[in-house]
């Protein structure tokens, strides 16, 4: 599992609030929500308290592209299950990997 800043209940409650391609299921402790774009197959994603990350198992790249944007938005990092940090979906790939969305150190040195 991949370490770093968490992303609390309440970020995440608050942005599936202002995002329209998200559908929180009812009844669900990890906060999960259907996610509304074309891609391979239905994925949903998850929160989870231990961790303090949204996840998703095997997103194809349109969710990567829509995981990425919901990072950008969170002040967060895609972050794969080795630690390996996604920044960009490349459309024309097959990618497939267990992914977390996770909040970023603010106190850390930032890549220019």
């Amino acid at each position: 599992m991949p370490v770093g800043p968490v992303i609390t209940a309440d970020e995440w409650l608050a942005y599936v609030a202002t995002d329209s391609q998200l559908k929180l299921i009812p009844g669900r402790k990890t906060h999960e929500v259907t996610v509304d774009i074309p891609s391979l197959r239905p994925i949903n994603l998850s929160w989870s308290s231990h961790s303090g990350a949204v996840y998703t198992d095997r997103p194809d790249v349109a969710m990567l592209a829509k995981m990425l944007q919901i990072a950008s938005a969170l002040g967060a990092k895609v972050q794969g299950e080795q630690g390996e940090v996604y920044g960009v979906a490349d459309l024309r790939d097959g990618f497939f990997a267990g992914i977390s969305v996770r909040g970023v150190d603010r106190n850390e040195p930032q890549a220019t």
